[in-house]
Parts: structure tokens; sequence; C-alpha cells
């Protein structure tokens, strides 16, 4: 519920709260080491920290969601799901800001 809360404070523009409520989701998330959990709060916490202006700030905990997400993609090909198309990469450079983020995302 929390990484909703941090999804409608950033919506609303209060950007102080959706920090904090995204801290205390991620904080949470990685105390039950649920890699899928993990994942979606540390990106919800990285892109309101984007949105906030600070992306090298927001760089860590999406790079500790793309490292959850390379966990789950590997537990499910090791389960007989489905393998990603392409794996997971990081950057090659570093990120300049959110633009930069977007335009490498093919958005």
């Amino acid at each position: 519920m929390l990484d909703v809360l941090c999804w409608v404070a950033r919506g609303a523009g209060d950007l102080a709260e959706a920090e904090a409520v995204g801290r205390a989701a991620h904080r949470a998330s990685l105390q039950t080491g649920f890699s899928e959990l993990i994942a979606t709060t540390a990106a919800t916490l990285g892109w309101a920290l984007l949105q906030a202006g600070r992306a090298p700030e927001g760089l860590e905990p999406l790079g500790t969601g793309a490292e959850a997400a390379r966990r789950i993609a590997e537990a499910r090909a090791g389960c007989g799901g489905s393998k990603p198309k392409a794996p997971i990469q990081g950057p090659k450079a570093p990120i300049q800001g959110p633009g930069d983020m977007l335009y490498r995302a093919g958005h």
C-alpha cells in the first residue's frame, strides 16, 4: 500500500511526501526479500526522486530494482518460464537526467 501512496503523492505534486512514503515502502520491501516487491518499490522510489529533479540519487534504487528484475527473470527461466527476449542491462554511460532515461527506454 505504501507504494501506491507514493504514486498518489507524486500525482498530487507532493514530491516530499512521495519521497518519504517511497523510501518507507522500499525499506519494507527489502526486509521481505521478495524480488517482485523490491523491483516495484525501487522503481517507484527512483521515479519519485527523478521527478523531484534528483536524478543521481534516483539511480541507486533504480539499479536495485533492475537487479531484482534480473533475479526474477533468472528464476522464471529456471522454472520453465519464458526467458526475456533480451538481457536486462544497465546504461552504457551515466544517465544525464530523466529525459535521457526516457530516451534510452524508447519512450
